[in-house]
């Protein structure tokens, strides 16, 4: 599978992504490390590997939900769409996975590839939230040392005051999308707009912009509906638990005794992390992520942490990568129509 000569946001990717390793790197001590991966018990990666593969399937549940009453994918190709999703900005850059999966719905199921990246872009959307509000839930106390490590002091180094900031924000930014997806296509041609005249985009690329806002808008319409956001809601708490799992019992593996509600802040910084421009995989961001929440949470040695990162990262690269192979064949597409794909969306990136 051969693609176009990456943009510029793929450097931008890859900086990030050596900057973060290099930190993560500097000053571990390497025969700490090599002693600590020897000594590691790697038979708690079997669950870790079960809880991974069963999240997957609890996004693929949640993502039906989200079709609302639109035509919607049956529960073998969510799955598997999903998981060549998944696949794809796990190798390739720009995290091109989310197009493909509107693409894939579009050519493969009775749905609509509009409404599909709709449902994609609320499901990150979704997750933001959820991650927000689980950090002001369960370890308001960390995260208030993480904010305040990186902004200093200020009224978010309380604890509580962070948690009341943080379920306010959360509610404010669903008040927000709520106000956005009653706008409907008059948000995608304000968007448009706004990208000719305030952006200075070329018409193209501020019409490109425009659809990916109606649709988002489109997309939220379905969280209006109250069995639809509960559903949802309770699908986003299946899916965080089972990945705070997944790591729960990686950490059992490098002999890490800490509780859920670490695993969760390690979990939930991660997925901050994963909001930067990056290389395919997450490298080195991920890693970061992982050193900086176990030394602010347990106050974990680098050598461990670095070690734990390196095989978690690894663990979960390797089963989505397998899933998503597994997701090709079940969708029915070759490697060829999907590289050409690739090479398309690249270009439209």
């Amino acid at each position: 599978m051969r693609a176009t000569l990456p943009n510029p946001r793929f450097w931008i990717g890859i900086v990030i992504s050596v900057a973060a390793l290099y930190f993560a790197v500097r000053g571990v001590a390497w025969s700490a490390m090599a002693a600590e991966l020897a000594g590691a018990a790697y038979g708690w990666l079997i669950p870790a590997t079960a809880m991974i593969i069963a999240g997957q399937m609890a996004r693929a549940l949640r993502w039906q939900v989200l079709f609302g009453d639109h035509a919607r994918p049956n529960l073998h190709d969510s799955f598997a769409i999903l998981s060549v999703g998944y696949l794809v900005s796990a190798v390739f850059p720009l995290r091109l996975g989310d197009p493909i999966r509107a693409w894939l719905i579009n050519t493969h199921t009775p749905a609509g590839g509009p409404e599909a990246f709709g449902t994609v872009m609320v499901e990150r959307a979704v997750d933001l939230l959820t991650v927000l509000a689980l950090l002001a839930v369960l370890v308001p106390a960390p995260a208030a040392r993480l904010i305040t490590d990186q902004l200093g002091a200020g009224p978010w180094s309380n604890p509580t005051y962070l948690g009341l900031m943080t379920v306010a924000l959360v509610g404010s930014v669903y008040a927000g999308l709520m106000i956005l997806s009653r706008l409907g296509p008059g948000a995608g041609r304000a968007a448009t707009a706004a990208g000719i005249t305030r952006l200075g985009l070329s018409v193209p690329t501020a019409e490109r912009l425009g659809v990916g806002v109606a649709g988002f808008a489109a997309g939220l319409g379905t969280l209006r509906q109250p069995r639809v956001l509960a559903a949802t809601a309770a699908w986003c708490v299946v899916v965080w638990v089972l990945g705070a799992l997944g790591c729960w019992f990686a950490m059992f593996a490098f002999h890490l005794d800490l509780s859920f509600a670490a695993a969760m802040f390690v979990l939930c910084g991660t997925a901050i992390f994963a909001i930067l421009p990056s290389s395919p995989g997450y490298v080195g961001v991920f890693h970061t992520a992982v050193i900086l929440t176990l030394a602010i949470i347990a106050g974990v040695p680098k050598a461990t942490a670095l070690s734990y990162a390196i095989v978690l990262h690894g663990l979960t690269m390797v089963v989505l990568i397998g899933i998503g192979l597994v997701g090709l064949r079940m969708v029915g597409v070759s490697g060829g129509e999907l590289g050409a794909r690739l090479g398309q969306a690249q270009t439209g990136a």
